[in-house]
């Protein structure tokens, strides 16, 4: 009997996340913690121990338990760091609902897909927090 490996998914925490942003994100790449491995790494900025522990009891509502650490703070050193570690599949970054970085937000999802040549998934929600949004970034432009 083969086994298939699992999809491997680095999500990177720019801001803490409760279980629903987290579940929106994982639905809408279909994936099932049967068959995914998620690696979360929180760039070490303000607060990054609360981010770290809120965004993985997110993951653990969900049934995904995997490796957490906290990154260097530019994020795009945290995922390289990162892959160096954890060989993924593709990157999450989110930022959590309450914040209103939305531009720097994109910015690093952009540069990510750009300087790692990984599907990038950019989640973020509108500053209200009422209307999830998903992008994927555009690896070709």
């Amino acid at each position: 009997m083969h086994s298939i490996d699992p999809h491997r998914i680095l999500l990177i925490a720019e801001g803490p996340f409760d279980a629903e942003l987290i579940e929106a994100a994982l639905s809408f790449r279909g994936v099932e913690a049967s068959d995914t491995e998620v690696c979360l790494v929180a760039p070490a900025r303000r607060h990054v121990q609360e981010r770290l522990a809120r965004s993985r009891a997110a993951l653990a509502d969900l049934g995904f338990y995997g490796p957490a650490w906290i990154g260097a703070p530019n994020p795009l050193l945290a995922i390289d760091d990162a892959l160096h570690r954890f060989p993924a599949d593709e990157l999450l970054v989110i930022e959590d609902r309450e914040r209103g970085r939305f531009a720097r937000h994109r910015e690093i999802a952009v540069a990510a897909a750009a300087q790692f040549s990984l599907p990038t998934l950019d989640l973020t929600a509108d500053p209200d927090g009422d209307v999830i949004a998903l992008e994927r970034t555009n690896l070709l432009a």
